[in-house]
């Protein structure tokens, strides 16, 4: 007779790397939210925006994504999510950004914890990152200066997120919107496994 499986305690699946929340522990178990991660890091979710890129009008190799995961274009990236539209500054003027990058298989992964400092309007001209031969034009798109803060950088390209429906709603306010976490391992001292080709070489 074939026994039944048994689910591994807390403990295991910790050791493991795991959030123990997030696997099956039996249909009640309540899903971890993305808001949770951000109280229990000390961070008011009046103070964070939550920020997704993907970027359909990007040239082939020029995603968002793409310049994030390579070490020689990531400053490239830095410099997309700086330059931003005027209009979105009522909402984008905040402490910090949580950002996610959406990728082609569906996932929004998230990339890091942002303090934001407004700079004002852009200074001089700028080519844009994901488009070639696009200029974005000086005095008409807003500057930021994004830090990458100390708080979940052991989460970084290790949590993914649900969403939800309104993927054109890019930036939202983290108060009220409760991301469920589809993807999380935690941080470890030690890592044995290479990562794969389409995976980021952080830090």
């Amino acid at each position: 007779m074939c026994c039944s499986s048994v689910p591994f305690g807390e403990g295991v699946w910790n050791s493991l790397g795991f959030d123990a929340p997030l696997l099956l522990r039996g249909r009640n178990a309540m899903p971890l939210m993305f808001n949770t991660i951000l109280r229990k890091a000390g961070l008011r979710l009046e103070d964070v925006r939550l920020i997704r890129h993907k970027d359909k009008r990007a040239a082939k190799g020029l995603s968002p994504y793409e310049l994030w995961s390579k070490k020689l274009t990531r400053p490239q990236f830095e410099l997309y999510q700086s330059v931003q539209s005027f209009k979105k500054r009522r909402i984008l003027n905040a402490p910090y950004w949580a950002v996610f990058l959406g990728r082609r298989n569906g996932e929004t992964l998230f990339v890091g914890l942002y303090e934001v400092e407004y700079r004002g309007l852009l200074p001089q001209d700028t080519p844009n990152p994901t488009q070639p031969g696009l200029i974005d034009k000086k005095g008409r798109r807003d500057l930021y200066r994004l830090t990458l803060h100390r708080k979940l950088r052991g989460r970084i390209a290790k949590l993914s997120i649900e969403w939800g429906p309104g993927y054109r709603v890019w930036a939202q306010y983290a108060s009220g919107n409760h991301k469920r976490v589809t993807k999380s391992r935690q941080e470890s001292k030690k890592s044995h496994r290479r990562p794969r080709s389409d995976e980021s070489p952080l830090r």
